[in-house]
């Protein structure tokens, strides 16, 4: 889908061909798409419209929503709370990059969403997103590269790539006082049972 930033530009070009695609059984996920409220490149009114339509598309489709949030927690879980439910629960979700507080983090644990952790969790300022991984529980965290951008420490400042996941997922591990093999293995079956992929992959 189109990202917050662009739907003032891109939004009503590029929905349709997301939404055949998703009616095609060509997509695994609706994503990302949610709000930005620290650019706010494109008004929060058109934001939250699109998040909507994206939100109906997933339910029509049974695709799990890839969650892009930034500034912008209260509004989402707001939104979601009305447009993305599924009989007494929410519609699956990642909230993708996370980079919210312990608060946000047992908002997503409430609603049985998951948190994927970029790079950003190994950076040296960023304690308090150590301290969310944590506490959370392990079976609702993803791991992702965020490439081209957000490379791990070590990395800074070159071209993120698949190469450097390794770095983040040992931070986890880590912090989480489990071994990388034991965290590698829960975050491939979470993205295999979010996106209901085969898990012999």
């Amino acid at each position: 889908a189109t990202t917050p930033h662009v739907v003032e530009k891109e939004g009503e070009k590029y929905f349709p061909l997301f939404e055949a695609a998703a009616f095609a059984k060509k997509l695994v996920a609706i994503g990302e798409t949610g709000l930005d409220y620290h650019y706010e490149h494109s008004h929060r009114e058109l934001q939250q419209l699109f998040l909507r339509r994206y939100m109906k598309l997933a339910l029509s489709c049974n695709l799990p929503l890839i969650f892009h949030c930034r500034d912008a927690f209260e509004d989402v879980f707001a939104i979601a709370d009305s447009d993305y439910r599924i009989g007494n629960g929410w519609g699956p979700a990642v909230l993708h990059c996370f980079t919210g507080t312990m608060l946000e983090a047992e908002a997503v644990i409430k609603r049985g969403w998951y948190i994927s952790f970029s790079g950003i969790i190994t950076f040296k300022k960023s304690q308090a997103l150590r301290d969310v991984a944590k506490e959370m529980p392990i079976h609702q965290i993803l791991i992702e590269t965020d490439a081209p951008y957000l490379a791990p420490e070590s990395k800074r400042g070159k071209r993120n790539e698949p190469g450097f996941i390794r770095e983040t997922a040992e931070m986890i591990a880590l912090v989480k006082g489990m071994s990388v093999e034991e965290v590698a293995k829960a975050t491939s079956e979470n993205s295999c049972r979010l996106f209901g992929l085969n898990s012999s992959l």
